[in-house]
């Protein structure tokens, strides 16, 4: 059996994937009143990762994904 049609035999799986943040910045000219932010950020995403595919490893936090 060729390597794709084993590939699409065998399907996918999902997976979720998220990145998180956090900023604090100020703004304002010279001598005038300034405004302070802050602000946090959460993103996610589900993926679809074929079952049947090479593994990579993620060096900075050490999760592996497939692609």
């Amino acid at each position: 059996m060729p390597a794709e049609e084993l590939a699409a035999t065998i399907g996918e799986y999902g997976v979720l994937a998220w990145s998180e943040g956090e900023n604090t910045g100020t703004s304002g000219k010279g001598l005038e009143a300034s405004h302070r932010s802050k602000g946090t950020t959460l993103t996610c995403h589900e993926l679809n990762i074929s079952s049947f595919a090479p593994r990579k490893s993620c060096t900075t936090c050490g999760m592996t994904n497939r692609s």
